[in-house]
Order: C-alpha cells, then structure tokens, then sequence
C-alpha cells in the first residue's frame, strides 16, 4: 500500500515506501535505501505486497529479505533479529501519549499510517501526514 502522503519515486518503487519500513521493523528485516533501488522491480513489487500480521508472515517476510539480499545483491543473508511485537505501538487500540493524538483519529487510520505518525521526523512531518488523510481538525477537515 503506498500511502496518500508519499511521492511519485514511491509510487514508482524507485524510493522504499512506508509499508516496507514497517515490514522489516516488524519482522527485524535489513534493507537499506541504496539495497532498494538495486532489487529487480518485481522484488520490490513483492515487499510491498506481501502480508506481515502475524508472527509466521513476519518470519517469512525476514527470508524473503534474507534471499533476496543474497540472490541480487551478493551480500550474506543474516538470520533476522527476533522482534517483540511489545515494541509495535503503531498497532496498540491507544495512540502513543507523545503523538497528541485523539483516540477516534488513530482508529481511523490504517496500520501503515499509524507507523509513518509514530517514525515521523517531527511535528510537521505528522501534520502533513495528517494532513494528507484530512483528520489535521481544521475547517472544512472531515
């Protein structure tokens, strides 16, 4: 899923969207930009794509990266740390305190969504997140 916020070199999977930031955070996968952009279209297709919500697709998603890592960019696959699913607050029922976030806005939003807010550089980059889903609360906001 590419996010309403994210640009044309996301949609165009020249740049790594936010649903594979989250993936590989959830499943303590390693792909850095420059690995991206050197992954066949295809590959970067099927990251995106393919679904981590529970513990098994997560671990399947880690091989995934761990193969495609050794296939196309000849570098050592590594088994993927193991991730404590404590750690994933962009999926808790309650925003994180620091967010300043109502409850009915987090529920509104989807889990992709919820992680770009919580990895967010500051308050600015979560305005124009919000911004891009209509919930920022200012006239005319649904």
């Amino acid at each position: 899923m590419i996010l309403p916020h994210e640009d044309v070199d996301i949609r165009r999977l020249t740049v790594m969207p936010v649903t594979v930031r989250r993936k590989l955070a959830e499943s303590g996968g390693r792909l850095a930009e420059g690995e991206w952009r050197a992954l066949p279209q295809l590959a970067r297709q099927r990251l995106v794509d393919m679904r981590v919500e529970r513990a098994v697709e997560r671990r399947a998603f880690a091989k995934l990266i761990g193969w495609l890592r050794t296939t196309f960019l000849e570098s050592d696959a590594q088994d993927a740390p193991t991730v404590d699913e404590g750690t994933f607050v962009w999926r808790a029922s309650a925003p994180p305190p620091a967010l300043g976030l109502e409850q009915a806005v987090w529920q509104l939003l989807g889990i992709d969504a919820r992680y770009a807010l919580v990895v967010a550089g500051g308050e600015h980059e979560r305005r124009r997140i919000l911004e891009a889903y209509d919930l920022t609360g200012r006239p005319g906001a649904s």
